[in-house]
């Protein structure tokens, strides 16, 4: 009989306290509040599959840290349960003092490779059934599971399948030793290529993912399409992912949505993206750094997927932030009209709270550009009359005065009751002049973006003529990303 697929994902980001493996469990410490399965992504389940029963666990080896979606959800597993049937098996060898024997061997492999199931029975009825899995999920504190017969309508919590696997194949506690967890590991890496699915998506396939999964039709529920391994990062770590789910009128259908949250779950456990846990926390970072938005369920994903595992395009993802056209018509206009009015950058807090102002439209831009045109600082003391601030807006954004003819249209205008401050937008809006200026604009907004500094003379002039002879910005971004002054802000 085939298992049942449930996907389970349980994902910690808080350090996890790991005990001797004689006290038991260990103790999850505060801190693991960033979660994947967030409003967002529970809503897009429930919008994508209204009839599926979807329950998912994750837990990082970096944090400790673990989440659960659903997690009042008891699914039954299907094959998934083979993984627990192997453990069984191989604990009463350790416990024997031996290896496996032949004939256990024979079956533990096409159990665990191609998911046979008269393989399965037969180690099931070896290890005591019901009763003998029964007391091997109390050694092990399994308290979601409950056995029954036949063993693939087991039902159980994803979290439950995390915790046999961290005891199994990471050896953070419970009974196994170091030969038998390398010997159940090598089982799960030999499952054959077509059930290799599941928490496998969004993985690269070079990487290696110990696994087993379930998938069985049943009369209660439907499909069940359950998913259950570890993820073993190249330089280090793993993350262990369930999921498990039923109500499926498909076996594709129910893969489909497993996949899904498996894609989820990578993007917030795959790797580190500079000082951030995850693609999923860059990119939610990335927006709200650079657009100055909280990132929808949507756009996490989208962005979080176009670095992936490859960390170094997290510069590219910047860039193409930063390209946005609202950030030009907020934090590019800002620089715009310091830079030519007042020939200076303005300070980070001043820039921070101009682009606040335009973004939540608590002031137009017209607002703005008519406080500096009102300014000391433009004015150089005693306030300018019309024509005069005409001449000295010219002369500040040009380098020149204006002609009569423009000279007296402004003045006409102004005087007629128009804001100064559309002058100066005016003028700056040019693309003569954003032509001029658009390398200084986009160094500045990076770092101020990035860094929350404004670039030092060394750094403009150092960019500069970079960026004039056709170095993309992804380079800038890149830089800024990877230095310690943007690392120091996560600290």
């Amino acid at each position: 009989m085939k298992p049942v697929l449930v996907v389970v994902l349980v994902v910690f980001s808080a350090p996890f306290l790991v005990a001797p493996a004689s006290s038991g469990a260990p103790v999850r410490s505060s801190g693991c509040t960033e979660t994947p399965f967030s409003a967002g992504f529970d809503a897009e389940v429930r919008s994508r599959w209204p009839n599926g029963r979807i329950s998912a666990a994750v837990y990082d080896s970096r944090t400790g840290c673990q989440y659960r979606y659903r997690s009042d959800l008891r699914i039954t597993t299907a094959s998934v349960l083979k993984i627990e049937i192997m453990a069984a098996v191989l604990l009463r060898a350790q416990r024997a003092g031996r290896p496996l024997t032949e004939r256990e061997r024979a079956l533990v492999g096409p159990m665990i490779r191609t998911s046979d199931d008269p393989s399965a029975n037969a180690l099931w009825s070896s290890v005591g059934g019901v009763a003998g899995m029964g007391a091997l999920d109390r050694e092990l504190g399994l308290d979601e599971t409950r056995q029954t017969s036949p063993w693939g309508l087991t039902s159980t919590s994803a979290a439950d399948r995390n915790e046999l696997l961290r005891q199994l194949v990471l050896g953070q506690w419970g009974p196994f030793n170091a030969s038998t967890r390398a010997t159940a590991r090598s089982f799960l890496l030999d499952v054959t290529p077509s059930q290799r699915w599941g928490i496998t998506a969004g993985v690269p396939s070079t990487w290696r993912v110990p696994l087993k999964n379930g998938f069985f039709p049943a009369s209660c529920c439907g499909w069940r399409v359950n998913t259950s391994g570890v993820v073993e990062r190249p330089n280090g770590g793993a993350y262990v992912a369930t999921v498990l789910s039923d109500g499926w009128p498909t076996r594709a259908a129910g893969i489909e949505a497993v996949e899904f949250v498996a894609r989820v779950i990578a993007s917030w456990n795959l790797v580190d993206v500079g000082p951030h846990r995850s693609p999923a926390r860059f990119a939610r970072q990335a927006l709200r750094d650079v657009l100055g938005t909280n990132a929808s369920f949507a756009e996490e994903q989208a962005s979080a997927w176009r670095v992936g595992a490859d960390a170094p395009r997290a510069g590219a993802e910047l860039a193409r932030l930063l390209g946005d056209p609202s950030v030009d018509s907020t934090s590019g206009q800002v620089l715009r009209l310091y830079l030519g009015v007042l020939r200076r950058l303005p300070e980070a807090s001043t820039w921070s709270g101009r682009v606040a102002q335009l973004r939540d439209r608590s002031r137009s831009p017209v607002q703005i550009a008519d406080s500096i045109a009102w300014s000391s600082e433009l004015a150089g003391g005693a306030p300018l009359m019309t024509a005069a601030f005409v001449d000295r807006a010219y002369q500040r954004v040009y380098g020149r005065d204006p002609s009569a003819a423009d000279r007296a249209w402004w003045t006409s205008r102004l005087d007629g009751g128009r804001p100064r401050g559309e002058l100066l937008l005016g003028l700056i809006g040019s693309s003569t002049y954003r032509w001029s200026t658009w390398q200084q604009v986009k160094i500045a907004n990076a770092h101020l973006t990035l860094l929350r500094r404004t670039p030092t003379t060394n750094e403009s002039a150092r960019w500069e003529p970079r960026l004039w002879s056709g170095e993309p910005l992804s380079a800038l971004a890149s830089e800024l990303f990877s230095s310690p002054g943007y690392r120091a802000r996560f600290r």
